[in-house]
């Protein structure tokens, strides 16, 4: 029995770290070529997931801020 429990633990931890990593990467791959999530997302002819993870890509792209550039810190003189 507890083989069996151990089993059914290992395959299901299996499918749930590939369904997670497909996920990831299709995010990944939309937040690099935004036109095409944009245009995706209009469509949605592809599977339920892509069509998701297009959309998100989508909408994170325009409502991310925009990066303020650093500035450097001024130096105080050292006192001796």
């Amino acid at each position: 029995m507890k083989n069996i429990i151990i089993a059914v633990f290992i395959i299901t931890t299996g499918y749930v770290g590939i369904a997670s990593a497909e996920n990831v990467k299709t995010i990944k791959y939309f937040s690099s070529h935004i036109e095409e999530a944009k245009t995706m997302a209009k469509d949605c002819n592809v599977k339920e997931v892509e069509c998701k993870n297009a959309k998100y890509a989508a909408w994170e792209a325009s409502h991310k801020p925009k990066k303020i550039p650093e500035s450097k810190p001024k130096s105080e003189p050292v006192k001796k």
